[in-house]
């Protein structure tokens, strides 16, 4: 049995001070609209479950929408090394097909 979560993970943004002068008579107020979900922070997360595992078993595999590369984790960490090696800089050189991750 599997579980399928679908991620997508947001980077840090401005705050609304940051993005736009602070209001005064002549500019307009203008409404705060969240910029839609970009698919390239997108992510799919298969979480393994097996039967006599105890309840802090963490295991499965996890897959880039855009690139399709994917790795198996067997921990949190893994999951995060992924993640992370997925969305930090130099994305476009992070390996390719399939993979396993080691946090060593």
């Amino acid at each position: 049995m599997a579980w399928y979560v679908c991620l997508t993970m947001k980077t840090k943004s401005l705050s609304a001070a940051q993005q736009r002068p602070a209001p005064t008579e002549q500019t307009a107020q203008i409404p705060q609209v969240e910029p839609p979900l970009s698919p390239q922070l997108g992510f799919v997360v298969q979480f393994r479950i097996r039967v006599g595992q105890p309840e802090s078993y963490f295991a499965g595999r996890a897959e880039h929408l855009i690139s399709g590369r994917s790795a198996h984790f067997h921990s949190p960490a893994e999951l995060m090394v992924f993640l992370v090696r997925e969305l930090g800089p130099g994305k476009e050189g992070a390996g390719s097909g399939n993979a396993d991750i080691s946090t060593a």
